[in-house]
């Protein structure tokens, strides 16, 4: 019909498990519309993860921007901080969160939107990647000795159960 392909991002796909700030929201058609930004924490996070364990989910990643990894790494729970005299070395960071659902590695990433405005609690298990057409290398013209080449991939983000992951949108950066 002429209508090409489309794909969705990570964060365009959970509708279900999201907390967004005030006048924030995802519709059904993925579309993010930003709200009121507010801070990370721990309360919010423990709500979120209890969602996508009533939804079927057991989430193991947190992917968080640089700002809110140290908000996470300021999470206190039930833990006391460790000082390491004998190697003079204070552990300040939290990389293993764990819940009463389970364990989540926590992971600074670099390229969430807005400089990790959204938090994404994620199911590793219900997401993968699937190849609509597979990696294929085309010649193209020659130039003298230079061999010109092209990649052509065709390939999207699917789903299996949106509602095993959740988003915590609209935190603070800064």
């Amino acid at each position: 019909s002429g209508t090409g392909r489309a794909s969705r991002a990570y964060e365009s796909w959970i509708i279900t498990n999201e907390l967004h700030g005030a006048n924030g929201a995802t519709n059904d058609a993925g579309a993010v519309t930003d709200g009121t930004q507010r801070v990370l924490t721990e309360s919010l996070l423990k709500s979120n993860l209890k969602l996508c364990y009533d939804q079927g989910g057991n989430p193991d990643l947190l992917l968080v921007g640089s700002f809110n990894k140290q908000k996470v790494s300021g999470f206190t729970g039930n833990s006391t901080r460790m000082d390491m005299a004998e190697d003079r070395s204070l552990v300040a960071t939290i990389d293993v969160y764990v819940s009463d659902f389970g364990e989540v590695r926590v992971v600074a990433d670099r390229i969430l939107r807005s400089s990790g405005r959204t938090t994404h609690i994620v199911d590793t298990e219900m997401w993968h990647t699937a190849m609509l057409r597979p990696f294929q290398v085309q010649d193209l013209a020659k130039t003298g000795d230079s061999e010109v080449k092209q990649l052509i991939v065709e390939y999207t983000l699917v789903s299996k159960n949106e509602k095993a992951s959740a988003k915590i949108a609209d935190c603070t950066v800064s």
